[in-house]
């Protein structure tokens, strides 16, 4: 079985990957996560830059397991206090099924790919 990813959706700009990884291997009380990655965005109602944060762990232990748990019972999304008053909204990253592959020229055309 793998290990489920986090994500956080929105995080204020000046959040680093090093923050993240600090602060859950903090709440999980060992040095568990194996690779935090940053995409940065722009907010698309006022234009202000974000981030995403996607959060992968080398191995599971009781309390990320009570963390993932907990998510799913809590309708999908944990907070997590992280720098009081901040907080990040917290849910585990929906794993993307891709089917790689060379498309035809007719999938081309209807993708309005040239």
């Amino acid at each position: 079985m793998s290990i489920p990813a986090l994500l956080i959706k929105y995080a204020v700009d000046s959040c680093t990957p090093d923050q993240v990884q600090e602060v859950f291997e903090h709440i999980f009380e060992e040095a568990i996560v194996k690779n935090v990655v940053q995409l940065n965005r722009i907010d698309s109602r006022n234009g202000r830059p974000y981030k995403m944060f996607f959060i992968y762990f080398k191995n599971y232990n009781q309390k990320l397991r009570e963390f993932i748990q907990g998510t799913a019972q809590a309708g999908g999304t944990q907070t997590v206090l992280y720098d009081d008053p901040y907080y990040w909204k917290v849910v585990i990253a929906e794993p993307r099924t891709t089917n790689p592959r060379v498309l035809t020229h007719e999938e081309k055309l209807a993708r309005k790919i040239r």
